[in-house]
């Protein structure tokens, strides 16, 4: 799609990094929409991957570390 067309806000809707305004949001059978900001990221963490367009990398951290923070977080 055209660059601006709403691609990556509608990821970031899917995901739960994102607000809704108004509707549902149902994702592997859970309403997103009703779930508190640490719960979606919970649930994210454990149901979904996701890659930024931008890195998001910590500089005080070798890319190895920067990898293995995800694996850190889910124990």
């Amino acid at each position: 799609g055209e660059s601006g067309g709403g691609k990556t806000t509608l990821l970031s809707a899917i995901a739960g990094i994102l607000d809704v305004d108004s509707g549902e949001l149902d994702v592997l059978g859970a309403s997103l929409t009703k779930m508190a900001p640490g719960t979606r990221t919970s649930f994210r963490g454990r149901r979904m991957g996701f890659v930024f367009q931008q890195f998001n990398l910590l500089p005080a951290l070798t890319a190895a570390e920067n990898v293995a923070i995800p694996l850190l977080i889910q124990g």
